[in-house]
């Protein structure tokens, strides 16, 4: 049986990049990108670390995004309009 007051996640993202397809939220996908450029570093592809890098920002600005809304919600619900 499933509880009526249960919270909502965060929706589930698919990511393409190149050959690589990920799925997660987005704070998950941000730390996923970010592990795949410390690898591609460590294989000296300066070119792939900072194309991951950058997916990584993407979805850190999403994140960050989500949560102001949000939190603006709240404030909104708290206080009125």
């Amino acid at each position: 049986m499933q509880r009526r007051n249960q919270r909502r996640g965060a929706p589930i993202i698919t990511s393409h990049c190149g050959e690589i397809i990920t799925r997660g939220q987005a704070p998950q996908l941000a730390g996923k990108y970010e592990a795949l450029a410390r690898v591609a570093a460590g294989e000296h592809d300066r070119v792939m670390e900072q194309s991951y890098l950058q997916h990584a920002e993407h979805y850190r600005r999403i994140h960050n995004s989500v949560g102001r809304k949000l939190a603006q919600l709240r404030v909104e619900q708290k206080f009125g309009k």
